[in-house]
């Protein structure tokens, strides 16, 4: 429960920093922030994102307390790459290979990477120890310390570069203050066949997620080249809220159900792993598909009360353009691929996200081009949903266990009856009062529906953590 409650707040503190922060830099300098951190999101996945997902599948308790290496051969890794990169962002600042106007972009982009990689990996092990407060306590420190912070710099320098330097400083505020209980004294020497036993299993994950980046970034690149950093922060804003709020969701739901998964794998064997992988997926269906419908529907109230008057002309267009790619996105990366993850047959990730890169290329050219970039947006939404359904044909070929289809068609029910009851609502004038009362009653019809239509046996897991709870209680 409390990576669920960390989880949540994470979501809603990401989010107020995003709007505070566009709110106060504007859109030309705001797309200038959004751009830094998709440049420092990428360069973290190339570099440092094998390591995060190696710890989340190799490590645990056990592993740490008999296999010592792991621990020290990441360790390694990590301090490794971290200082090759500071080598060639030095080399290449003092020859001027990097342009003045772009440098401070670069050098936050960097300073980002190399703080969120290190952020994650510890992160990655205190979910892999199963060290919850230490998670939750990472979290927290950091979102107070970004709150803060963050927009601070924001309002003193007016500068996305200064936006960018102000996280680095509340994750290092962050792991300085959780840094001793995850040290581990008993590391033993670092090996290299564990460093290729761990680039073998994540590579090809890597290499799919720097895809998907790569389309991201391309596509801000196009929206900047047409239509100036002003259209990007425009861009920028209504797809890093969605992909914020809906990437908080699936990853915390990953980072709770993944090691679930895992751990069934270590302890009960494959069959027991596919089993729990098919529950995950379930779980996650029954949460984004209301996510992204409940989105939609205070969509009027989220854009009159927390979109300043500098984005609102085409926020909306943009929002609904994109959600429909996030809902793809959130269950191909936070579902379909643990079938994969699960068995080390990660490859058809990679096909899937080479497809949703020429799918992106090819609907750029064929699309309609208008005054703003909705053509972009249609184009981002369109590659992942191309990725999805080439990750449902390989887990298909595969015979892995999918959600039951009783399951789909009650979620189905459950959101219809989420939307019947909210659209209503929608015809009263927007705003933070509406908005509120329309998260209460959707929330409230659709955990009913859950519970009459027992969706992955929900009464029964209920019903067994309240037994558990009375039992430890007596």
């Amino acid at each position: 429960m409390i990576v669920i409650l960390a989880s949540l707040i994470n979501t809603i503190a990401n989010l107020i920093i995003g709007l505070g922060v566009a709110h106060l830099l504007g859109p030309d300098q705001f797309g200038r922030f959004a751009l830094a951190l998709l440049i420092a999101i990428t360069l973290q996945s190339a570099t440092f994102e094998w390591i995060r997902l190696s710890t989340a599948r190799l490590y645990s308790e056990r592993v740490r307390l008999e296999q010592g290496d792991l621990r020290a051969t990441l360790d390694l890794a990590f301090w490794s790459i971290a200082g090759g990169l500071v080598v060639m962002g030095a080399a290449l600042l003092t020859l001027g290979i990097v342009f003045d106007a772009e440098r401070s972009i670069i050098v936050a982009a960097g300073a980002m990477a190399l703080t969120n990689g290190l952020f994650d990996y510890r992160i990655a092990l205190s979910r892999a120890r199963f060290r919850d407060e230490i998670y939750a306590r990472m979290l927290l420190i950091k979102n107070g310390l970004s709150l803060v912070v963050t927009l601070l710099f924001a309002f003193l320098f007016q500068s996305g570069s200064a936006g960018v330097a102000a996280l680095v400083v509340s994750m290092v505020g962050s792991l300085a203050l959780t840094w001793l209980p995850l040290r581990d004294p008993n590391t033993g020497r670092a090996r290299l066949t564990l460093a290729k036993q761990c680039l073998g299993y994540s590579m090809p994950i890597v290499a799919s997620g720097l895809l998907y980046l790569l389309i991201s970034l391309g596509n801000r690149a196009v929206v900047t080249h047409f239509h100036g950093y002003g259209e990007t922060g425009q861009f920028s804003l209504a797809f890093d809220i969605g992909q914020r709020v809906i990437g908080a969701i699936g990853l915390a739901l990953d980072i709770l159900l993944f090691q679930m998964a895992v751990r069934a794998d270590e302890q009960d064997g494959r069959e027991a792993a596919s089993v729990q992988v098919q529950r995950n997926i379930t779980a996650l269906l029954a949460v984004l598909a209301p996510a992204c419908l409940g989105l939609w529907l205070v969509l009027p109230s989220l854009k009159t009360t927390l979109i300043s008057n500098d984005y609102r002309e085409v926020f909306g267009d943009y929002f609904v353009i994109l959600l429909p790619g996030f809902f793809f996105a959130g269950l191909s990366i936070f579902g379909l691929n643990q079938i994969f993850q699960i068995t080390h047959r990660t490859w058809p990730m990679i096909a899937a996200a080479l497809a949703g890169v020429v799918a992106n290329i090819v609907l750029i050219f064929v699309l309609p081009h208008q005054t703003h970039a909705q053509a972009i947006a249609l184009a981002q939404s369109g590659s992942s949903f191309v990725c999805f359904l080439v990750l449902v044909a390989f887990a298909y070929r595969q015979k892995a266990k999918g959600p039951k289809w009783q399951d789909c068609a009650t979620i189905a029910l459950a959101c219809a009856a989420m939307v019947v009851s909210g659209l209503p609502l929608r015809e009263f004038a927007p705003g933070l009062v509406l908005m509120a009362l329309q998260i209460v009653s959707g929330v409230i019809v659709y955990a009913t529906c859950l519970l009459v239509f027992n969706i992955g046996d929900m009464r029964m897991h209920l019903r067994m953590q309240w037994n558990a709870r009375k039992f430890t209680n007596t």
